[in-house]
């Protein structure tokens, strides 16, 4: 296999790129100390921990795509219907025809209803019909160490008397 822009033989897995830019770290500090000032004499200590991740920029460049979340977009419904409530509530307070503007705003409220069922489908969509598509696309991508370029290199069909032979081996006697 060669780039196709530079013709050089340096080519790395876009995954395994994307695994030797990814750092995770833990750190842990103590201190305590004896202090003395106008105040008398102090005694102070204190300890923390932190972990986490680090990412390189070309690491995130060549990360793999992620599925759509259903709960995420839940919640964000979620906070736009409290919205709507209390803006509903407000609008009913203060308004002369109550029954006409109830009316609506419960159309407006199926509506929106209808709107979080539309936007699961198409979720639902984007998680089972384009995401593996674009997961095998990822794991047959290359990168050219030397350019940078990816391209995408289809895996190589065997022959099935070649899966045979690899799955049988023939010894001699």
């Amino acid at each position: 296999m060669e780039c196709s822009v530079c013709q050089s033989t340096n080519l790395v897995k876009v995954s395994l790129a994307y695994e030797q830019g990814l750092s995770e770290y833990k750190g842990r500090s103590r201190s305590h100390g004896l202090s003395l000032g106008t105040g008398g004499l102090g005694l102070w200590g204190g300890s923390a921990k932190k972990t986490g991740a680090f990412q390189t920029r070309l690491s995130a460049r060549l990360s793999p795509p992620a599925k759509r979340s259903y709960w995420k977009t839940f919640k964000w419904w979620l906070a736009g219907l409290l919205i709507l409530w209390f803006v509903g509530i407000a609008v009913l307070e203060n308004a002369h025809n109550a029954k006409e503007i109830s009316r609506a705003f419960n159309y407006g409220l199926d509506a929106y209803a209808a709107a979080l069922v539309i936007l699961w489908s198409l979720i639902w969509r984007y998680n089972h019909r384009v995401f593996p598509t674009q997961r095998n696309r990822w794991d047959n991508s290359f990168m050219c160490r030397r350019c940078g370029e990816t391209m995408e290199i289809p895996p190589r069909r065997t022959s099935p008397s070649s899966e045979a032979a690899m799955q049988f081996p023939v010894t001699g006697q």
